[in-house]
C-alpha cells in the first residue's frame, strides 16, 4: 500500500523589478477649446512728426489800376440798372428793347413766367423741345384756348449766348400754345440743333395786346436765328 502526503513552504521573497518597457505611441490630439475673451486695446501710438513746411509761391503780378478802374466802371453801371432791363444782357440794343418792352409794359396788364425747359432726342441727333408758360392779367390766370388766338402778340424762343462775344446765336422759335388750364400753356419746337436746359441758353418770351411790332427791333445783331 502506498501513502502520499505534503505540506506547505513559507511564501519565499518578492523578485526584482524588471527594466521599463519602450513607451507608447502618442495618442489623438485633442479638440480646440473654446475661443477666448478678446484682448484689450492697445495704447494709442504716438504722433507722427510734422511735415515739412512748403515752398513760398511766387508774388503775384500787380493789377493794372486802369483794369480795376473799368471793373469798377462796369460794376457802378449794374448797380444803377434795374434786374429786369434789357441792358443787363444786350449792352449794345439794350436801350432799344427796353423802350420797346416799356411801351407794352404801359399798356398791358399782362405777365409773363417762364416755368421750364424740357427736350428729347428727336431721333437724328437733334432735339423736340417744349417751353411751359404762365400767363396772367391783373394778377388772375389768362385763360384762352390752343394757340392763345385772344391775343394779338405772342412770342417765344430760346438762343445760345457766346460768352466770348456777348451775343446770342441759334435762335428758336417755340410755337403752337397749348393750354394746360389755370393760365398755364406750353409751346414747342422741332428739330434743334441743342438741348435749351443743357447749354449756355437764354429763354424768352412775351406776350402783349395791340398790334406786333417788327422783330428786327428785337433780334437785330444780339440774334442770329436758325
Amino acid at each position: 500500500m502506498l501513502m502520499l502526503g505534503s505540506c506547505a513552504g513559507s511564501e519565499g521573497a518578492t523578485g526584482l523589478t524588471g527594466e521599463q518597457g519602450p513607451a507608447g505611441e502618442n495618442g489623438a490630439d485633442g479638440e480646440n477649446g473654446d475661443k477666448g475673451d478678446p484682448g484689450q486695446p492697445g495704447d494709442p501710438g504716438q504722433d507722427g512728426q510734422d511735415g515739412q513746411d512748403g515752398q513760398d509761391g511766387e508774388d503775384g503780378e500787380d493789377v493794372d489800376p486802369g483794369a480795376l478802374e473799368d471793373i469798377q466802371d462796369q460794376l457802378d453801371k449794374l448797380s444803377a440798372v434795374e434786374p429786369e432791363s434789357c441792358v443787363v444782357c444786350h449792352s449794345d440794343a439794350g436801350a432799344e428793347h427796353q423802350a420797346i418792352y416799356d411801351n407794352y409794359k404801359d399798356q398791358s396788364a399782362l405777365t409773363l413766367t417762364i416755368d421750364g425747359v424740357t427736350s428729347v432726342s428727336n431721333g437724328a441727333g437733334g432735339f423736340n423741345a417744349t417751353m411751359t408758360v404762365t400767363i396772367t392779367k391783373n394778377g388772375a390766370p389768362y385763360l384762352d384756348a390752343n394757340g392763345l388766338p385772344t391775343l394779338e402778340q405772342k412770342r417765344f424762343a430760346t438762343a445760345t449766348h457766346d460768352s466770348a462775344t456777348g451775343k446770342f446765336y441759334n435762335a428758336v422759335t417755340f410755337a403752337n400754345p397749348v393750354s394746360l388750364g389755370n393760365g398755364q400753356y406750353t409751346v414747342s419746337a422741332s428739330n434743334m440743333t441743342y438741348a435749351p436746359e443743357l447749354s449756355n441758353c437764354q429763354a424768352y418770351g412775351y406776350v402783349a395786346d395791340g398790334p406786333p411790332f417788327a422783330l428786327s427791333a428785337i433780334d437785330g445783331q444780339d440774334y442770329t436765328e436758325e
